[in-house]
């Protein structure tokens, strides 16, 4: 099945992959109109060369794939199946890349998969390190907090709420709080949870409380 979208130049790194200047030698190929732009994605050097050899005429199968973490929720694979699948991708939970990289990879809260075969062929990657932390909450707030240090400012800056990590800054938050009754929070969970859990807090008492304390039931 043909991909109904492919990153830009990508013809041109199927004329580039080291397989075809291997195979091809003095072949007449025209490769501008015979090599599918989908083979990066596709195709072993076995497929490029049953291709090659055959002057086009045999056609290995183009299936392009996109990989989901196993580690991903239910919810997220519920989320972006359906609208990868619409682009005639199939998909792997396999992170060997043993015939081609994948298209497109959706990562969960740690990294499973080498990223950077996709990313030399111009797909599309959710999570790549060093910016992996920063695509949690935590690892968000943490980045903040060193930018404004690193500035010599104080935190949070005017276009960042105020923020507290629980539990490890339950003490902090409850501080404040005391400091500040009128005012209300939001309380996020980890994990990927995709806003189930999230809760209006009022006061301390909402979340942290003798009979429910916080470091006993969240994580």
């Amino acid at each position: 099945q043909r991909s109904a979208w492919l990153p830009a130049g990508a013809w041109q790194r199927v004329a580039e992959h080291p397989a075809v200047a291997e195979i091809l030698g003095d072949s007449a190929l025209d490769l501008a109109e015979a090599l599918p732009p989908e083979a990066c994605f596709c195709w072993s050097e076995g497929d490029f060369r049953i291709f090659i050899e055959s002057s086009g005429y045999i056609k290995p199968k183009l299936r392009v794939r996109y990989y989901i973490s196993p580690e991903c929720p239910q919810t997220i694979v519920d989320l972006v199946s359906p609208v990868l699948a619409a682009q005639n991708w199939h998909c792997t939970v396999d992170s060997r890349q043993s015939v081609a990289p994948p298209i497109f990879i959706w990562e969960g809260s740690r990294p499973t998969i080498d990223p950077q075969p996709t990313l030399k062929q111009g797909g599309l990657v959710n999570r790549i390190a060093p910016l992996f932390d920063i695509t949690t909450k935590v690892g968000m707030l943490e980045a903040i907090r060193g930018w404004c240090k690193r500035r010599g400012t104080s935190f949070p800056p005017p276009w960042y709420p105020l923020a507290f990590a629980l539990p490890g800054e339950l003490d902090e938050w409850k501080e404040h709080v005391a400091q500040h009754p009128e005012k209300k929070w939001i309380y996020k969970p980890n994990g990927g949870a995709r806003g189930i859990g999230l809760i209006l807090v009022a006061s301390v008492a909402d979340v942290d409380s003798p009979e429910r304390p916080f470091r006993a039931r969240c994580r």
